[in-house]
């Protein structure tokens, strides 16, 4: 891993790293300060932008053992950097609070795959995760639930992005095709509700978003 200065073009101090084998995926902090690497261990290193020999901190704990098989693994600070989500082993996304470097559980499940790529969406609600079993899960940040799954006939998820606009995320797949989705839950509800023309029944709420307390799904109905 090289750190260069952009305004001159030059390398800032030899290459770094204390990683096994390779690194998949650099993520700064909002702030610039902090830089993550993400590795085929599922470990991220986090290095204070400059010239660091050492990263300051680990996330996450690797196993004894080799690490020839290829995992692609995704990092990604939330916009306000006070959040840090990473790929982590059993096809997983583990978000942590990177001020105190804790994990805040519970741990993401429910790829059947290697999870290749995170992204936090602009305001830092939603969390994106994409997967070499092909779909993205879509995560309610503070709840950790799951909100939906987007499939398409992508054989595999290599990254996912939010634009800056919200409401769409890109994805690109195994074989290089990209797809944008629109994300724009409010236009989904709003939408809903036209042509539903009512609230969801106490049974229809509690079929799809569990013990969350009920609430008008329309308000203006």
């Amino acid at each position: 891993m090289v750190f260069w200065d952009l305004a001159t073009g030059k390398q800032l101090g030899p290459p770094v790293t204390s990683q096994k084998d390779r690194i998949w995926a650099l993520a700064f902090s909002p702030d610039g300060e902090f830089l993550a690497s993400a590795g085929n261990d599922r470990v991220v290193a986090i290095w204070r932008t400059g010239r660091q020999t050492q990263p300051i901190r680990t996330l996450g704990a690797s196993d004894k053992g080799d690490y020839e098989e290829l995992m692609p693994a995704g990092v990604s600070f939330s916009p306000d950097g006070t959040l840090l989500a990473m790929s982590t082993r059993e096809d997983s996304v583990t978000v942590w609070n990177f001020r105190s470097g804790r994990p805040l559980p519970p741990v993401l499940y429910g790829h059947t795959q290697s999870v290749s790529s995170v992204a936090f969406r602009r305001d830092g609600k939603v969390l994106a995760s994409g997967s070499a079993d092909g779909d993205i899960r879509l995560w309610d940040v503070e709840t950790h639930e799951l909100l939906g799954t987007l499939s398409a006939q992508q054989k595999a998820i290599k990254s996912v992005v939010f634009s800056p606009q919200q409401g769409v995320l890109a994805s690109v797949g195994d074989d290089d095709s990209i797809v944008f989705w629109d994300v724009d839950f409010e236009g989904w509800s709003s939408r809903a509700c036209r042509i539903a023309n009512r609230n969801l029944t106490p049974k229809e709420w509690g079929t799809y978003f569990g013990n969350r307390p009920y609430r008008k799904t329309c308000p203006n109905l």
